[in-house]
């Protein structure tokens, strides 16, 4: 197994904007992300209106702390400074915060318990891909058992061997990535900077790179 301890923590808090009507969809909701050098920032939505939004704020202990003890207005003015005038904060919920870090347990399969999930890995929340790997763990394991391999001990032994076998690619590139984006985009280096921006530039104005990007967020290498 492995344990990453990235010396970050993460402040959460539920929060009521208005955005900008013009970036607004009828058929989908709106979530943003900015990658600070302290560490990623994201508003992501949860109600149907576009209006309340869940707030991850990953930084160090020492910032998180401070924005966990300043007032509302303090709080609400350094948020909207994040992200100008495509946002008004018009209520701050209660701020709570947890460390960051990732566990990755080597092995899925011990006997006929199966680890997936967040028993299997825990993610930085940088790229929002935790949940994701989780389904597809879920996934994966639904395909490769059924009601009759696990009533046979041999059958459900190979067939969890499998399963296992199955997972290895999609979780270490997802990992991988993870924890490269973390200590990529949450660091002062100027070159690396310069680097996040052109990447992200490249994104923005390549339609397909981004579609195939998008692709491997949502559906990874599961097969």
């Amino acid at each position: 197994d492995q344990v990453v301890d990235y010396d970050q923590w993460a402040l959460v808090s539920e929060v009521v904007l208005n955005v900008e009507p013009g970036l607004l969809d009828e058929k989908n909701t709106l979530a943003f992300e900015r990658f600070t050098s302290d560490g990623p920032l994201a508003l992501l939505p949860i109600s149907t209106d576009q209006h309340t939004y869940s707030l991850v704020w990953c930084a160090p202990l020492a910032q998180v702390q401070k924005r966990l003890t300043c007032t509302d207005a303090e709080f609400a003015a350094e948020l909207r400074q994040q992200f100008g005038r495509r946002i008004s904060i018009q209520h701050i919920g209660p701020r709570k915060s947890f460390p960051l870090g990732m566990n990755w347990r080597d092995k899925l399969v011990q006997g006929r318990r199966v680890a997936i999930g967040n028993a299997a890995q825990i993610l930085h929340p940088v790229a929002g891909q935790g949940l994701n790997l989780g389904l597809r763990d879920a996934m994966q394991l639904c395909r490769a058992v059924d009601p009759a391999t696990v009533a046979q001990e041999h059958r459900l032994a190979l067939a969890l061997n499998e399963f296992e076998k199955s997972r290895v690619a999609d979780r270490r590139v997802v990992v991988k990535m993870t924890d490269w984006m973390v200590k990529g985009f949450s660091n002062h280096n100027p070159l690396l900077g310069a680097g996040r921006q052109m990447a992200l530039n490249l994104m923005e104005f390549t339609p397909p790179l981004r579609r195939q990007f998008a692709e491997l967020m949502l559906f990874g290498l599961a097969v």
